[in-house]
């Protein structure tokens, strides 16, 4: 008596197999969706600079010393190449070129909001470009009191090159220009300051997801 046939279950197995493996390539094909939220933080040189004061009877423009900060950056991708960011600093040595080493230097805390657009250059390397607003507050290096600190609104744009060095780490380097409005009343007037200041920043991000 012949020994009945196993071809049609050695048949459905081997094609579930063949299934099963191609849907692991399939899977593998597919490549993670990239991160949506990074944090870091900012390293900030301005190595030129324009600052003016403005009173009732004329103005001063004094070009700038080289000033120095750093910053904390948080930032959330809302399109494929569109993010938002939120990107506060501190800049110390705020004073004219011309006043010697040793002088009396303000401080400037700039509060900055905008958005950040991107595009691939090579596999690990973006272009991208940002605009951003804010709020920017100095502190001035001999308080008269009463709180005075001189403050308004800022306005700040640049262009750099993003570094992916690890699949949720990424390295940043950028030229940027930024204008700030500042202005506060002291003795029955308005004492208006306006610095422009061109920075280079190296900036440091990981990924939260």
């Amino acid at each position: 008596m012949r020994a009945p046939r196993a071809t049609a279950p050695v048949v459905a197995l081997a094609a579930a197999g063949a299934f099963a493996a191609s849907a692991g390539v399939a899977r593998a094909d597919i490549p993670e969706p990239p991160p949506k939220h990074w944090i870091g933080a900012s390293a900030v040189l301005v190595p030129s600079g324009t600052l003016t004061r403005s009173v009732l009877l004329g103005s001063q423009e004094d070009s700038m010393a080289v000033a120095y900060g750093a910053g904390l950056v948080a930032e959330r991708t809302i399109l494929p190449n569109l993010s938002w960011m939120l990107a506060p600093r501190i800049l110390t040595n705020i004073r004219g070129a011309d006043d010697g080493e040793g002088a009396d230097s303000s401080t400037q805390l700039d509060l900055r909001l905008g958005m950040r657009a991107h595009a691939r250059l090579r596999p690990q390397i973006d272009v991208f470009g940002y605009g951003a607003g804010g709020y920017s507050i100095v502190f001035l290096p001999d308080d008269p009191g009463d709180d005075v600190y001189p403050q308004g609104l800022l306005v700040a744009a640049g262009l750099g090159l993003d570094y992916r060095w690890t699949g949720s780490t990424t390295v940043s380097l950028s030229l940027g220009y930024q204008l700030a409005f500042q202005e506060v009343e002291y003795e029955g007037g308005a004492v208006i300051y306006k610095d422009r200041l061109l920075d280079v920043t190296v900036g440091f991000l990981a990924a939260l997801d």
